[in-house]
């Protein structure tokens, strides 16, 4: 049988060739073209001419895209002669290309720089784009800041330097995020008037667009004096894809519950939009072809009007080439209609490929064109449209979720009775009423403030209802980012098992063909008549399915073997640990120290960097701590428990263990407050406490001592000399963490310490006190623990010059190997019953 969707498989041998040339060398993508082709003839059979020539054609797009991916790539360099590490003063000139962001006391924008002036020389730099950033020194420049638009021309003078690579292991890594931009150094301007801005006179693409950003301006504006907050962010969001202000918590509180998809300008929002253009027009005397061709144009507009994400672009192409076949009587089938669409979006950036929103939007899609037919089949219900909504929300949840734990790490059970009742409350109520209140304001302000009143009682019962789901901890689990062979495996595995229970396999020549694929010979049509009975293949796909699904939930279930990972959170100590039996352990979260003055306030930005929540948190969850057996504070310090707040609440957590103290101050008190209303254990530790976290792993507490009255616990502001310091063994192993104990400190735990036969020396591992400060690691420190290697967790170019010069020079001098999380970035040890081994994100010598 002759091979249906041929553009399909077209555009899955594209995508197959582009993301082999972003992992591989051009030997793999030849290989990957030819296997693709053998596959398909395999898979469809010979004995249908047009066959081999679809074979050939899904070989060549592989191979082609491949071949234009690595083009795309290899051309994707900077003009900047500067090295890797260096910070340059330089003078930029150019268009800014995006529209300026205020966010408290930082703008940011892409600047397309013409010129460059530096170390006393000028050169241009074609199409080189810099992300800027500039710092203001008064409220007065951040509110000059309001009437730049892209478009302008601008002077930058500051300093330019690489962005920073991924730092841990699994991290964000925001140079390749950039370069994915076409953006290769950033550039720092301190105060406006560092920076010149000049209107441009030119009809260049950024000045046009800029007119696009005043429409969305104004219309953001009108749907702000239309709402309240937290509605009106939200509405935003929702109606034009202006997500900056959108309330951070009720943002968090949707992802909890799988929502945060609502606020992508989609699929669904372009056919609205659509069929109201077509509603208006059908009341024109206007011919079928006319208005076909007149929403076809009015597509484009949306798209700009919404901010043009992967999402909406996506919907518009499918729009417009769906609206396009309607008038030509041609391509009617969806799944060759999105085929094209993603052809048409690689082909100009193929960069699209990463993008989450790109992928999430062609895959929902594409599993919801092939899998709601064969759900509908296996749910029975009456009436058609509750049947086909939740056939539609099942498979889009089923088809999202491998997506979803590879980019969040976490999935909730409650997604599918959450988007059943809030996506068509959302779509179908408030995203149409606040559309034509916004709309309807600009003619008839009392009628568009009725609807807006209809549109905010809505929004808020979805609140409502979000947040009582949200608060159910138990519903949500923990996910480790699974590799990309289990996708594909899991994908396989769920349409086969779709497929088997509706009994409409992909195989054969009738109306129970999927795919539309015919198989050639009578041996292999033999072979698929026991592989075909329901009673065994259904079974079977659902065993498959199944174990795909306990492997990504535990992939590490039977590896014994330890890791110790000194996380690199700048200025601060943060240590994970994951004993042989999978038990995890926390020590210490990081923390970020702010220094703000009253009065100040106008500098404090909508949703700053928070060590706990962007680093700590998503690392955790990256590597699958579902949940974490012991939490130690080692002290109450910002840098060492700012970041625990978020752990504890993104995270459970079954004991806590700290120094005994409390610290005056509301990073410590709603630290203690969160333990508290979550019932988590809290346990002081003290000098000569064991505890035995596995069969093969102890940690001895080895200070502070134990007061007189052990229920004391008092408020102590110099926490440093309380730090808890912890010995840990592990397959004989040894590591000692020290928190930010002083010299003093050192020399009693040597002192006691000192008539013990069993402890051991040398140690392994040795965490150094306070970031390398001075006033600690002290020679006879050193020389009582003798450690084969150090550790130094401390930031960049940190204000306080840890680690000091004459500590490195001893640990040098004791011919101790030094690690440093500022120069190496995170460090992690491995150890096994014969083998120990360390390696560290950045590699440096």
């Amino acid at each position: 049988m002759q091979i249906r969707r041929p553009l399909l498989w077209i555009c899955v041998g594209w995508m197959g060739g582009m993301t082999i040339a972003s992992r591989f060398d051009a030997g793999w993508i030849a290989l990957g073209g030819l296997t693709s082709a053998i596959f398909v003839l395999l898979w469809a059979g010979t004995h249908h001419g047009r066959n081999a020539l679809t074979a050939c054609a899904v070989a060549a797009a592989f191979a082609i895209g491949g071949g234009w991916f690595e083009r795309y790539d290899a051309g994707n360099t900077s003009a900047i002669p500067f090295p890797d590490g260096a910070e340059e003063a330089v003078v930029l000139s150019g268009v800014i290309r995006t529209k300026p962001v205020t966010d408290g006391d930082r703008a940011t924008f892409d600047l397309t720089v013409e010129r460059m002036t530096a170390r006393g020389e000028a050169a241009a730099l074609p199409r080189e784009v810099v992300k800027v950033y500039v710092y203001f020194k008064t409220e007065e420049e951040r509110n000059g800041m309001a009437e730049w638009a892209r478009g302008d021309r601008a002077t930058v003078t500051g300093t330019i330097r690489r962005p920073l690579s991924a730092v841990n292991f699994g991290g964000f890594d925001y140079r390749e995020y950039l370069r994915r931009q076409h953006i290769h150094w950033t550039a720092t301007a301190e105060g406006l008037a560092s920076v010149e801005r000049s209107e441009a006179a030119d009809w260049s693409a950024p000045r046009v667009l800029s007119y696009v950003d005043r429409i969305r301006d104004g219309m953001g504006a009108r749907i702000a004096a239309a709402y309240d907050e937290p509605v009106a962010g939200f509405m935003k969001g929702l109606v034009l894809g202006i997500r900056e202000d959108v309330d951070p918590a009720k943002y968090q509180a949707f992802s909890q519950v799988g929502l945060t998809h609502i606020l992508a300008i989609s699929g669904l929002n372009v056919a609205i939009y659509v069929g109201a253009i077509l509603w208006l027009l059908g009341k024109l005397p206007l011919t079928r072809e006319t208005r076909l061709v007149a929403a076809i144009a009015a597509v484009p507009v949306y798209v700009l009007l919404t901010g043009a994400s992967p999402s909406v672009v996506r919907a518009g192409i499918m729009a417009m080439i769906a609206l396009y076949a309607a008038r030509r009587r041609l391509l009617k089938d969806g799944m060759n209609v999105l085929a094209a669409a993603a052809l048409l979006m690689l082909a100009w950036n193929p960069y699209f490929l990463y993008d989450v929103s790109f992928q999430l939007s062609f895959a929902v899609t594409a599993g919801i064109i092939l899998g709601t037919p064969l759900m509908n089949r296996l749910v029975r219900i009456g009436r058609p449209a509750v049947q086909s909504a939740v056939s539609v929300t099942v498979i889009a949840q089923c088809v999202s979720f491998p997506l979803t734990v590879a980019y969040f790490n976490a999935f909730s059970i409650l997604s599918f009775p959450a988007n059943f009742v809030i996506v068509p409350l959302f779509s179908l109520g408030i995203m149409p009423l606040g559309s034509i209140a916004m709309l309807l304001s600009y003619v008839w302000p009392g009628g568009a403030g009725a609807l807006a009143y209809v549109a905010e009682l809505l929004t808020s019962l979805s609140f409502r209802l979000v947040t009582w789901m949200s608060g159910y901890d138990g519903a949500s689990s923990i996910w480790a980012t699974p590799p990309l062979w289990w996708i594909g495996a899991y994908y396989a595995s769920l349409f086969a098992l779709l497929a088997a229970a509706a009994n409409k396999l992909p195989f054969g020549t009738g109306p129970g063909c999927v795919l539309g694929l015919g198989y050639g010979g009578r041996a292999l049509e033999r072979l698929l008549t026991l592989v075909r009975l329901r009673a065994f293949l259904v079974p079977a796909c659902a065993v498959v399915y199944a174990g795909a699904l306990l492997y990504a939930y535990a992939p590490n279930a039977f590896d014994r073997t330890a890791v110790v990972s000194f996380l690199d959170v700048g200025q601060g100590d943060a240590i994970y640990i994951r004993t042989p039996y999978g038990k995890h352990l926390l020590i210490d979260g990081g923390g970020t120290v702010r220094f703000g003055r009253p009065g100040e306030e106008w500098r404090l930005r909508k949703d700053p960097f928070e060590v706990g929540e962007d680093v700590v948190v998503p690392l955790l969850r990256k590597r699958g701590v579902q949940r974490i057996d012991a939490l130690l504070m080692s002290h109450g310090d910002t840098d060492h428990i700012g970041g625990l707040r978020a752990v504890v609440d993104g995270i459970p957590v079954r004991r806590v263990f700290f120094n005994g103290t409390a610290k005056e101050g509301e990073t410590s008190e709603t630290l203690f407050r969160a333990i508290v209303a979550k019932r988590i254990p809290l346990t002081a530790a003290y000098e000569g406490m064991i505890v035995r976290a596995d069969p093969a792993t102890e940690l001895r507490i080895l200070f502070p001592k134990q007061p007189s009255d052990e229920n004391d616990l008092f408020v102590s502001d110099d926490q440093n000399e309380r730090s808890v310091v912890v010995l840990m063994r592990v397959y004989g192993k040894t590591f000692l963490f020290t928190g930010d104990i002083g010299a003093a400190e050192e020399a009693a735990i040597a002192e006691a310490l000192r008539n013990e036969t069993e402890m051991p020396s040398p140690i392994d591992v040795l965490k150094v006190a306070h970031h390398g400060s001075k006033t600690s690691t002290t020679a006879a420190w050193l020389n009582y623990w003798k450690p084969k290697a150090a550790a130094i967790s401390v930031g960049r170019s940190n204000m306080y010059g840890h680690p000091h010069s004459t500590v490195v020079e001893r640990l040098d001098a004791a011919s101790i190997r030094i690690y440093r999380t500022d120069v190496h970035g995170e460090i992690q040890f491995r150890v096994r019953k014969d083998s120990f081994q360390v390696r560290t994100k950045v590699m440096r010598e």
